[in-house]
């Protein structure tokens, strides 16, 4: 009778893990990732990553001829952050929505950036959805280091780049500050992850495979590496977004990650 007992326990206890193994099988394939920006630098290694491990992925573009991934479970779209129903439409049954898109200005004005416009119009469409998806976008290094230029100036030294008042790179970095704030204000499930001043492997060819082990992140500090650089490969910074996309642990914070 004990015998009995214990092979019905176990046969249940099998059941019971093959049962939960198939649910998480079935979870990630219901797993539906919209990204804008897919054929951008940072997009395709995160379209990349998603896909590898089993996501369905829809690619938005204004040019979706660019999106070439041979995979099942990728899609792309025509879309345009410009327009609302271009949004609705993209992202209609997603489970989670990726901006990694251009914060350009055609004055060099953070209030002009491309990225506010964008963040403002996703705002409209995802409050009236009833099932809201996780918004994940790519921000600015200048994120870790202060909401106001002051703050900036003066914590986020050796910057490869100018970005005073009146420049490009100005309009870019707090675009992203202001885009953060509406987010804020918005109630959404929302979270921005900053990547450190330098990324690996977007410049020339674009590397989509090199990475390291392990990286670091953080949601408090600017993360420095031991001998003082602040990079990361392009590879690990969508590691590090499809991570989050799965364990929601930043959602309504600014993150970082780096080596």
């Amino acid at each position: 009778m004990i015998y009995a007992r214990y092979i019905l326990r176990v046969t249940l206890g099998l059941i019971l893990s093959i049962q939960s193994g198939l649910n998480l099988v079935y979870a990630s394939e219901d797993k539906n990732i919209v990204v804008f920006g897919a054929s951008g630098r940072i997009g395709e290694v995160v379209v990349i990553e998603a896909l590898e491990r089993g996501y369905k992925v829809k690619g938005v573009s204004r040019k979706p001829e660019k999106l070439v991934f041979e995979d099942q479970n990728f899609t792309s779209v025509k879309g345009d952050l410009k327009d609302i129903v271009s949004i609705r439409d993209a992202i209609n049954n997603s489970d989670a929505v990726v901006i990694s898109v251009s914060a350009r200005a055609p004055d060099n004005k953070p209030e002009n950036s491309m990225l506010v416009e964008f963040t403002r119009n996703l705002i409209e469409v995802v409050s009236a959805m009833e099932n809201k998806p996780y918004i994940v976008q790519v921000g600015g290094a200048n994120l870790m280091y202060g909401a106001t230029y002051e703050e900036v100036k003066s914590n986020m030294h050796n910057a490869p780049f100018s970005y005073e008042k009146g420049t490009a790179m100005h309009a870019v970095l707090f675009g992203h500050q202001i885009s953060v704030e509406l987010y804020r204000a918005s109630g959404l499930p929302w979270t921005v992850i900053a990547p450190p001043m330098r990324i690996l492997g977007i410049y020339g060819e674009l590397d989509r495979s090199t990475s390291r082990p392990s990286f670091r992140i953080s949601d408090t500090e600017a993360l420095v590496a031991e001998d003082g650089s602040k990079t990361v490969y392009v590879r690990d910074l969508a590691r590090a977004l499809v991570n989050e996309i799965e364990e929601k642990q930043f959602s309504g914070k600014i993150f970082n990650v780096a080596y």
